[in-house]
């Protein structure tokens, strides 16, 4: 009996990422996955009997057709698909490379932002690739996953740092990539392009994550303000104040902050956006850079006025501010971001307040500052008397 011919036996499945099938003739389907959501999306399945190879067309959630018509109109469109599959004119197969191109432009519908990232990630590691990106999607299989995997794998030492951590900075840096690509083809998938995400199944590298070792001392901090220059000072000062990200703080605008409340509205993350409440020093910073600035106006801006806008923009200043203060070679900007929250956290603020003030999780604050917090704790602690 067929699960899928009416809506009632349709709304009566359970999500699950594969679709559920129903055979129309030897070697075609019509498939229809049940999303978490309980959005219904429909996938046409056919045989290549030239190759013996499944061939995919993702077909939508087809809304243009009632509930009473749906399943008609999808055997339709599976039927058509087939015939194009036994004619041999089902064109160019979907490749690894499209299932990169869609991904990028889903991304730029919601943030360009983040398909920049995602755009930049994946010419590095799969466009870059010799074969991988014109190798159809239906063709991946785990053995070339793994092999490709593995050669993301690239270990470059820098002057006196040890192996070891030069192997893990190289496990880091790869699962960053691994992540874009298998969401890139984890959207193939949920488009109906291949039948199965089995062959990516294999994921991240373990022990990528060390603890943040360089703090700058309230010495260090004022030696790094007095060594930078007049146009990068008040970013510098942004950063060691609001525990924010380099690109966080050099995207925000003056109509981001609220002065009356010391709020500040952070639209660009890579967690997301967040309101957050800024420390009072944080506050008084922020009001001064927005004086005389239109809302539209960068807080924190160049000297003719533009924003930092990257970090090929304000990182050469920030280490050569670090360099002119004597700090040590591995100082750049993310080590503020670093140094504000063990600053908060050895302050006393709780770890609740510091997460949500830096945009990220319980889980990364306990890994990165747990030895903090817990120093603070037992200080707290010994202060209560309760017997």
């Amino acid at each position: 009996m067929s699960q899928i011919d009416t809506k009632a036996r349709r709304a009566a499945l359970a999500s699950r990422s594969e679709p559920y099938y129903d055979r129309l003739a030897p070697g075609l389907f019509i498939g229809v996955r049940v999303l978490p959501d309980g959005v219904q999306t429909w996938t046409a399945r056919a045989r290549d009997k030239a190759t013996g190879k499944q061939q995919y067309k993702a077909l939508g959630t087809l809304t243009d057709a009632t509930d009473d018509k749906r399943y008609a109109r999808a055997c339709d469109l599976a039927r058509e698909f087939g015939n194009t599959v036994a004619a041999g004119l089902s064109g160019k197969p979907f490749t690894i490379s499209d299932a990169v191109t869609n991904y990028v432009a889903k991304l730029a519908t919601r943030s360009e932002d983040a398909a920049d990232r995602a755009r930049r990630s994946l010419a590095r590691s799969v466009l870059a690739h010799a074969t991988l990106p014109d190798m159809p999607l239906a063709e991946l299989d785990r053995k070339t996953w793994a092999a490709f995997r593995v050669g993301l794998l690239v270990v470059r030492p820098k002057d006196g740092e040890p192996l070891d951590e030069a192997k893990r900075r190289a496990r880091a840096t790869a699962t960053r990539d691994l992540t874009y690509v298998r969401a890139a083809l984890n959207h193939a998938y949920d488009e109906g392009h291949v039948g199965s995400r089995d062959a990516w199944s294999l994921g991240a590298f373990a022990d990528t994550h060390a603890r943040r070792t360089l703090f700058l001392s309230p010495e260090q901090r004022r030696a790094l303000l007095a060594a930078a220059g007049e146009e990068i000072r008040p970013f510098v000062r942004g950063l060691l104040l609001s525990a924010f990200r380099p690109g966080e703080l050099a995207r925000l605008t003056v109509a981001d902050f609220d002065a009356a409340a010391g709020l500040c509205n952070l639209r660009w993350s890579k967690t997301g956006p967040r309101t957050v409440v800024l420390p009072p020093d944080a506050v008084r910073l922020f009001r001064e850079q927005c004086k005389g600035k239109l809302p539209a106006a960068p807080i924190f801006a160049r000297a003719d006025g533009s924003g930092w806008q990257d970090a090929n923009f304000w990182n050469p200043r920030v280490k050569a501010a670090g360099k002119a203060a004597g700090l040590p070679d591995t100082f750049c900007a993310y080590v503020l971001r670093h140094t504000a929250i063990s600053a908060l956290l050895e302050g006393g603020a709780g770890v609740l307040l510091v997460a949500r003030l830096a945009g990220t999780s319980l889980d990364q604050i306990n890994k990165h500052y747990g030895h903090l917090s817990d120093r603070v704790a037992r200080e707290q602690l010994g202060r209560i008397k309760i017997a």
